[in-house]
């Protein structure tokens, strides 16, 4: 579970999105990405718990698709400008509830799939979630997103959006972290399904980071 609470609460501490232009596919022409607002409905830890699942000691590992490393990037075709800046907006909004540290609003963001395949989680951290008060992220904990390099339709009504996240002390090139999302139509609108930021090309003997593979 600590790779699920640093991955959701470390890669994605978003805290502003300054000047992070959206386009089709290409940032062709530049917009804005709005200020979020962390209004979305919260999921209930008592929901979070089911999805996620609690630890099994004689099971610590139980098999799930969770952080399955993907051979190559995904590739579609330019999302129109319309959705593309329904995207932004969504993760505007995603970056506002993290930076309000409210855990609940922030997964709410995330479909019941991603959920389940970061789980499980022990008893103890989720009981610790379940007491936490929503805490503002400090100042110098703030994250910046540097670019948004491409939105795309993929096969199967989803969309990938690849993008960098600067500020953040990863294992990433610099200048932080460059993760694709994977977003998926639900019954409340896209939201995210899965994110990476390497995969495992046959030919490579070790992981790739996605970083190296965009512009």
């Amino acid at each position: 579970m600590i790779t699920w609470l640093s991955r959701v609460f470390g890669s994605l501490l978003v805290a502003t999105l300054l000047c992070a232009p959206i386009a089709s596919a290409q940032q062709s022409d530049a917009t804005p990405v709005p200020t979020g607002a962390c209004t979305i409905e919260p999921r209930s830890i008592e929901e979070f718990a089911e999805l996620t699942g609690e630890v099994d000691p004689d099971n610590p590992n139980p098999p799930r698709d969770g952080g399955l490393l993907h051979e190559s990037l995904p590739s579609g075709t330019p999302v129109d400008q319309e959705t593309a800046d329904e995207i932004g907006s969504l993760l505007a909004d995603l970056v506002a509830c993290i930076n309000a540290g409210d855990f609940l609003r922030s997964i709410a963001f995330y479909t019941d799939h991603l959920i389940y395949a970061r789980g499980p989680i022990d008893r103890a951290t989720l009981q610790a979630l379940a007491s936490s008060t929503p805490t503002p992220l400090p100042a110098d904990a703030q994250q910046t997103i540097e670019r948004i390099h491409s939105i795309e339709f993929l096969p199967g009504a989803k969309i990938a959006a690849i993008v960098t996240i600067s500020g953040i002390d990863d294992l990433d090139p610099e200048p932080g972290i460059t993760l694709v999302f994977i977003l998926a139509m639900t019954a409340d609108g896209w939201r995210i399904d899965d994110f990476y930021d390497r995969i495992a090309p046959p030919d490579a003997t070790e992981p790739v980071f996605v970083a190296e593979l965009v512009d």
